[in-house]
């Protein structure tokens, strides 16, 4: 659920839950706005949504009781895959009874409380909205729904086993008070996150001046690097550096940007530089990489739109901007990789893609390497919260046509080799089936 005591309207809700994947978008109270896959409940007449909008006094957003529904054509957003089996993620039937921040389908036993620590309330008239709701106004994180009328509310716990989600039909118990919907099964958990912070995961420090290793998280611009600092800030509860200074990046809760990069107080120093000079600073580095194609069209957003918005298609067409960036980004991808290889005396190599199918497994992979601590808890913040602060809008914003020519694809098509086999030369993870060169796998 999201929330706007000021400036709610309809159009802002109904493009909140298109950005999200939802294909119904729901206002109540003024100021909430719901998303929903599904909604099968009889419709009543407009008098029960007698609430003026509170970003528009001409709107009417729902009621005390009702929902003002509106339609969206859009398919539902995956389930993230650390929670989800992924051969069922795209076509679960069972995702039509579940709302927006929906984990997942967890075993538990089939009575006592869930979570270790938290609260429990089992009302006839359960539905997910309510639990959520009840969770949030008690500051949990976690909503879990357990045999249609239980609401269990909590944070991440090594004893609830998130990794061990099952197939969804196993928590298809209907809500007592919203059938339409299902709330868990028996000795199942239909789990949600609501948008309360873990009080656990959410303090970071810096370090005392000089008592960290200098290592780079390099990558190519697009790559995702604020992504991954925001993964290593929540696993480590060690802020990371960087090698710029992006206000915006500050206010938005990065307290190391702001601080010198030889400073030696973060745990990580973000860098899109390559120069062997620098590079030969860092005793060790983390580098990210990307399938070129995408980072690059990732990178054009960026310079266009911003941190979270998009370039517009003109922007892929006019003049010899777009040939000239691709000229030059390309070559900038691979010399990103093979110095970083080549210079700096220890390296991980981490795959955006690998991130994004396997998550815990990277996220361990990466503290080891720093050398930190792996707290299970932490870890399942990171993954729970694994959006970051600045993620693009869930609604793939599609060109209409392929702004890569058939040149532009001969050329990084030989880059990708050359990384390829310099990974494989340096005893690096290889390039992700997506796009690797199959005579070098």
């Amino acid at each position: 659920m999201w929330h706007d005591p000021k400036m709610m309207t309809v159009a802002a809700c109904v493009k909140h839950c298109d950005r999200k994947g939802y294909i119904y978008a729901g206002l109540q109270f003024a100021m909430e706005c719901w998303c929903s896959n599904s909604v099968r409940s009889t419709a009543i007449l407009e008098s029960g949504c007698n609430t003026t909008c509170s970003g528009n006094k001409q709107e009417m957003c729902g009621g005390p009781l009702f929902l003002s529904v509106y339609k969206v054509e859009k398919t539902p957003a995956p389930i993230p895959d650390f929670l989800q089996n992924k051969e069922e993620a795209k076509t679960d039937k069972f995702l039509e009874g579940t709302i927006e921040d929906y984990r997942g389908c967890v075993p538990t036993s089939k009575q006592g409380n869930i979570f270790q620590s938290g609260s429990v309330l089992s009302e006839d008239a359960m539905s997910i909205l309510s639990c959520k709701g009840i969770c949030l106004r008690e500051h949990y994180s976690v909503a879990a729904l357990r045999g249609g009328t239980e609401c269990h509310c909590g944070h991440v716990e090594t004893n609830f086993d998130y990794h061990a989600a099952v197939n969804n039909s196993l928590c298809s118990v209907p809500c007592g008070g919203f059938e339409a919907h299902f709330c868990g099964g028996h000795g199942y958990a239909s789990v949600y996150t609501t948008s309360a912070e873990d009080p656990r995961c959410m303090n970071s420090t810096l370090k005392r001046e000089g008592s960290m290793p200098l290592v780079a998280l390099a990558s190519f611009p697009g790559s995702g690097n604020t992504w991954v600092r925001h993964l290593v800030e929540r696993s480590t509860g060690i802020y990371t550096g960087s090698f710029y200074t992006d206000g915006e990046l500050f206010k938005k809760g990065f307290k190391g940007e702001r601080e010198h990069w030889k400073k030696r107080n973060t745990v990580a120093v973000k860098t899109h530089d390559f120069s062997e000079e620098l590079i030969k600073e860092y005793e060790a580095a983390i580098v990210i990489i990307r399938n070129p194609y995408k980072a690059m069209i990732a990178e054009h957003n960026r310079k266009f739109g911003g941190h979270t918005g998009y370039a517009t298609e003109d922007r892929y067409t006019k003049g010899t901007e777009w040939n000239d960036f691709v000229m030059g980004k390309s070559r900038t991808w691979t010399n990103t990789a093979l110095m970083w290889l080549q210079h700096c005396p220890k390296v991980l190599v981490i795959h955006y893609e690998d991130l994004i199918s396997d998550l815990n497994n990277q996220l361990r992979k990466m503290l080891t390497f720093l050398n930190i601590e792996i707290k299970p808890e932490r870890l399942l913040c990171a993954e729970l919260n694994s959006s970051g602060k600045f993620k693009r809008p869930d609604r793939k914003k599609n060109l209409t046509f392929d702004p890569f020519t058939q040149e532009m694809h001969e050329y990084i098509n030989i880059y990708i080799k050359t990384v390829a086999m310099a990974l494989k030369l340096h005893g690096q993870a290889p390039l992700p089936v997506e796009y690797a060169p199959s005579q070098v796998l």
